[in-house]
């Protein structure tokens, strides 16, 4: 039987960014003062004398390494490049409100192409679907170990 690529399937994660064991509730990330409480960061603020880790967002960011790949492309993409980065935009900071883990890493323009880097596999998928619910296009999502690779497209 073939294996799905259209979900994220796997119980036991090989990220290296992932803590091995459980942090203490609570903790603060001393990049962006997010607070780990009750199982997940969240932007409450912590005790001042709380222990000091960085959150997964900020970890993968210092090293480069990014759980969630988006690709735009199309004839449509390059004419509305302003409202697709709008989009982006605004789903990334809806996101990051309610997830302080779910953040874009970087925008990067290719000739008529957009790359994103997220931090977490759920906010690249937000962000095909907020393209999709918007522009329609073809989406498609391809799901392997802990990242997620995504293209958008349209051409018309």
């Amino acid at each position: 039987m073939e294996r799905r690529r259209d979900q994220l399937r796997h119980p036991q994660s090989n990220d290296p960014i992932r803590p091995s064991q459980k942090l203490v509730d609570p903790t603060v990330c001393p990049d962006c003062q997010a607070t780990y409480h009750e199982g997940r960061w969240t932007w409450r603020p912590g005790p001042v004398d709380a222990p000091r880790h960085l959150c997964s967002a900020c970890e993968r960011i210092r090293d480069d390494y990014a759980a969630g790949f988006v690709r735009v492309r199309g004839r449509f993409a390059l004419a509305h490049r302003d409202e697709i980065l709008a989009i982006i935009r605004n789903t990334e900071a809806r996101q990051k409100q309610e997830h302080p883990i779910h953040r874009l890493m970087d925008v990067v323009e290719d000739g008529a192409d957009l790359f994103l880097r997220t931090t977490e596999p759920h906010l690249a998928q937000a962000i095909g679907h907020a393209l999709e619910g918007a522009f329609k296009g073809k989406l498609v999502l391809d799901f392997e170990e802990d990242i997620v690779r995504i293209l958008w497209e349209r051409e018309d």
